[in-house]
């Protein structure tokens, strides 16, 4: 955020004729119809501590009790990065959400492409775009399997936004850092046990058949 507040007050945008501002103030009624966040990017409360609450702060990340907004687009003065003209027509960190979005609709940072440093753009976590999945641009561990967004989608294949991807009790970051087994197949190593019963029990979760003598672990404990 510190890269965010050092650029404001440094646009000097001359400002728009009156029609303008009475076209803005139109379009500010409309737009906070709209202005609450989609569910899955509720409003963290009060990111701030200004006493406004996000879902209302017209600045979420910069303290701005009074509210200020001279070009009335509907960002305050205290986060403009772009006095006097509209921020909703500019993207300015080139994520693919323009300056509004990021900072009333999702409460991103409007001057970092990927605001929680998970390697995936904020706007490709808002969407389900090229990845398939809607995850959470402001966390870097959408489903808290300690296992980033990013690393699940593009090194993984895991789901972001479900912490067993498989289904077989053991979370995608356990199975990767703890066990070493497939976070997208309960059964790594196809002897039909599923990888949470052999790491529970006496068998291998990645070998069918660890002692080399011909019977797959389910035999094995079969017949003793």
């Amino acid at each position: 955020m510190s890269s965010y507040l050092s650029v404001l007050g440094t646009n000097t945008s001359p400002h728009r004729s009156r029609a303008l501002r009475l076209l803005m103030a139109t379009l500010l009624i409309i737009g906070q119809l709209a202005v609450l966040a989609p569910a899955a990017f509720a409003a963290p409360d009060d990111l701030d501590d200004d006493t406004v609450l996000d879902a209302v702060d017209n600045c979420p990340r910069v303290p701005n009790l009074g509210q200020a907004d001279a070009d009335v687009d509907g960002v305050g003065d205290a986060c403009d990065l772009h006095p006097g003209d509209d921020d909703a027509t500019f993207d300015s960190d080139g994520d693919l959400l323009n300056d509004y979005e990021e900072i009333r609709t999702y409460y991103t940072d409007p001057i970092d492409p990927d605001t929680d440093a998970d390697g995936i753009d904020d706007g490709e976590e808002v969407v389900a775009g090229l990845d398939g999945y809607v995850t959470d641009p402001n966390l870097a561990d959408t489903d808290g399997d300690t296992l980033t967004d990013g690393d699940e989608v593009n090194t993984h294949g895991t789901n972001p936004t479900d912490p067993d991807t498989d289904g077989d009790t053991l979370t995608d970051g356990d199975e990767v850092n703890t066990h070493g087994t497939n976070p997208t197949d309960p059964d790594t190593d196809g002897d039909t046990l599923t990888d949470d019963v052999e790491v529970a029990g006496p068998t291998d979760p990645l070998s069918a058949d660890p002692d080399g003598d011909g019977l797959i672990d389910p035999d094995e404990l079969a017949f003793g």
